[in-house]
């Protein structure tokens, strides 16, 4: 069902679709269909084989474990995209994500990249995935590597910090009391010690656009190479209109602080800057010797 849903969705979305994999982090999701947390890596790894066979029309695909059964199965359609849409596996602490995402030349997102676990692990989990690649004989490509984090900016740190007294305590109390995620729970019963949580262990931002650039330069330096995207998670902190003014803010300061070409931009500036006084006194100078002339000559 996922293969026939996801070619349907390439289809209706004109190839725009990005697949994303994972043995789910929810025990909850898990406990309602009887599984065990224990065996969701392992089925993980085993139904991906599956599900790319039946992406990419190997044959008739015949498959049986102890959750479901597979008798020449098939899909109708093939994707959109040729030869298949991009498929990325998620990834927090374990080297469970990197293994399958070298093993079948997938995209790798780092959902846990800003946690205490999953930071400390960033460059080995690339380490991880080249070497499984290198073992499969598929190309490697960090472009294809994302990393999610979560963060909320304003024009002030103090204007960020209160727009998230929307919804910060309900985010954190769901960490600690919903969801049984032990990378990803937050520290602090007070709002004031849940803001401390997320900017002092480095696992977001709420602040200013100069401390999400810092952050994501961060997770640059960690990754030991360079990665493809970072992503920012949706989380719902701060009201539709202050969300809209940290989209808007990350796209005017953030974003362009690592295209390449601002390193030239701001290089030529200085440039400029450092010999503004010489210039400025020879381009006067100039101009006053022309008007000079031609009042000389009338």
């Amino acid at each position: 069902w996922v293969a026939d849903r996801a070619i349907l969705v390439d289809h209706l979305l004109r190839g725009r679709l990005m697949l994303g994999v994972g043995p789910g982090s929810l025990p909850t999701d898990a406990a309602m269909i009887g599984l065990e947390p224990s065996v969701l890596r392992p089925a993980l790894g085993e139904d991906l084989e599956v599900l790319l066979r039946l992406l990419l029309g190997e044959g008739r695909v015949s498959h049986k474990t102890d959750r479901y059964e597979l008798v020449e199965a098939a899909t109708q359609l093939a994707p959109y995209s040729d030869p298949v849409f991009d498929i990325a596996v998620a990834a927090t602490a374990s080297p469970a994500g990197p293994i399958l995402a070298g093993k079948h030349g997938l995209s790798l997102l780092s959902l846990g990249a800003t946690t205490r676990e999953g930071f400390d692990v960033l460059a080995h989990h690339w380490d991880v995935l080249e070497a499984e690649a290198a073992k499969a004989g598929r190309p490697t490509d960090r472009s294809r590597w994302r990393l999610v984090g979560p963060m909320h900016i304003a024009e002030t740190q103090e204007q960020a910090i209160e727009d998230v007294r929307y919804g910060l305590d309900v985010f954190c109390e769901y960490t600690q009391k919903t969801i049984a995620l032990p990378t990803f729970r937050a520290v602090g019963d007070t709002f004031e010690e849940r803001v401390a949580w997320i900017n002092e262990t480095g696992l977001g931002v709420i602040g200013t656009p100069d401390m999400a650039i810092t952050q994501i330069q961060r997770l640059m330096d960690q990754s030991a190479g360079g990665f493809g995207c970072y992503m920012m998670m949706q989380h719902d902190w701060a009201n539709w209109e202050a969300t809209q003014r940290h989209y808007e803010l990350f796209a005017r300061h953030v974003i362009p602080a690592f295209q390449p070409s601002q390193r030239r931009l701001l290089a030529a500036q200085e440039w400029a800057r450092s010999r503004h006084g010489e210039l400025d006194a020879k381009n006067g100078a100039a101009i006053q010797a022309w008007t000079d002339k031609y009042a000389a000559e009338r």
